[in-house]
């Protein structure tokens, strides 16, 4: 049996992932990679040897784009949205008909991969990411579903939650209560995946009393934990934006060097756990060696313990 290339197109970065997307005057192709989403029609593309450029591309991304999915389509190509997911940890939801993003949603990880399972009650949206977590997101009960199945919050809405969860971590909380109760407020947003949000629109001085509170606290045993998660979210919301602002510069500086200090004394811990363990098995032989002889007076010689 023959085989021969039909198509070939041309996306010009490295190719993550491919979709077919149903349109009414025919089939579609959307190719990811780098930042960007090309659409391809792949009836022209077989009329003109595989040549020419994309409908459209869509560069909605900040970093590499993993993942796409298609759904909807049941009633008409009018109800097709398309779903891609990114390392910048955004899904981003697409309406076909213009290419408009309809819908944003932000996770706590790195997205590798995304599905929606549309025969299912509620119509669930499965993410999974970079650290292993699987997020599973379901259209709220008694709300009527979208073409899609998918529940699009007002950004209205959005917006207050996000000013709510920031009042959790303000300059006055940080500074006035005790470490026990701010970083129990910041394992509850992190179980509720409302850390990010709590933490965004930060500059200037209150993002470097963030990173300051973290270098306080990090080498506090029963607060390390807590302390690394709210690190870990402030370097991958800021990360780009450190070297913007002297004094926060400094205070991520300085972080950096509580957390090396953290591991080099983790380090030679463990080296002289290890020579307690080793000085401990040697005295329990020796004294173990002890137990069973002795030296009889007299003669010089050796008695067992355990034959007298």
């Amino acid at each position: 049996m023959r085989q021969c290339v039909l198509s070939t197109f041309s996306h010009g970065s490295p190719v993550e992932c491919l979709s077919l997307v149903p349109s009414g005057g025919g089939t579609l192709l959307a190719s990811a990679g780098g930042t960007e989403i090309h659409i391809w029609d792949l009836l022209q593309s077989r009329s003109n040897s595989g040549s020419g450029k994309p409908l459209v591309t869509l560069s909605h991304h900040h970093k590499t784009i993993t993942c796409l999915s298609v759904v909807g389509g049941v009633r008409s190509s009018c109800d097709i949205r398309l779903l891609s997911g990114s390392l910048d940890r955004h899904v981003k939801i697409y309406d076909i008909t213009d290419y408009s993003v309809v819908h944003s949603l932000t996770y706590p990880s790195p997205v590798l991969s995304l599905g929606v399972a549309e025969n299912a009650e509620l119509s669930p949206l499965v993410v999974g990411m970079t650290d292993g977590v699987i997020s599973i997101r379901h259209r709220g009960r008694g709300r009527e579903p979208l073409a899609t199945g998918l529940s699009v919050r007002r950004k209205r809405e959005m917006e207050r939650k996000a000013e709510r969860n920031r009042k959790y971590l303000s300059d006055g909380f940080l500074m006035n209560q005790k470490p026990e109760v701010v970083l129990s407020v910041v394992l509850e947003l992190t179980r509720r995946g409302a850390l990010v949000s709590a933490v965004s629109g930060r500059r200037g001085a209150a993002l470097s009393k963030m990173f300051a509170f973290c270098k306080r606290w990090l080498s506090v045993p029963r607060f390390t934990r807590a302390v690394l998660d709210l690190a870990t979210v402030l370097v991958e919301a800021y990360g780009d934006e450190v070297l913007d602002s002297e004094a926060v510069c400094g205070e991520f500086l300085l972080l950096k060097k509580a957390l090396a200090y953290e591991l080099r004394m983790q380090e030679m811990l463990m080296q002289v756990s290890g020579m307690i363990g080793f000085i401990t098995q040697a005295h329990c032989l020796t004294h173990e060696g002890h137990k069973r002889t002795m030296l009889v007076p007299g003669d010089g010689s050796l008695q067992d313990v355990s034959a007298s």
